[in-house]
């Protein structure tokens, strides 16, 4: 197995594993629901505050997405060597 595929393999392995199930259905949405809700209220925030607040969604969700981003990343390389090595064999 090529490192690509081994790498693969693992974070497939990782995006499926109960940990992580739990930390992003869990402590990362609810991390989420709890700043929109934050942003929800008609509190005072200066332009700053609510672009911090914005950014912290964002981020989260970002960190939701790692593993597929992972994957499909991996998924194009492998394809490319192997299409660079289909190449060179028929030379």
């Amino acid at each position: 197995m090529t490192d690509k595929a081994h790498l693969i393999k693992i974070i497939t392995e990782l995006k499926e594993s109960d940990g992580w199930l739990y930390l992003r259905d869990t402590v990362i949405k609810d991390d989420i629901l709890k700043a929109a809700l934050d942003l929800a209220e008609n509190k005072p925030m200066t332009p700053d505050e609510f672009n911090f607040r914005r950014g912290t969604m964002h981020a989260a969700k970002s960190f939701c997405d790692i593993p597929d981003k992972v994957i499909a990343n991996l998924t194009n390389e492998l394809a490319f060597d192997q299409a660079m090595i289909q190449a060179e064999d028929e030379k």
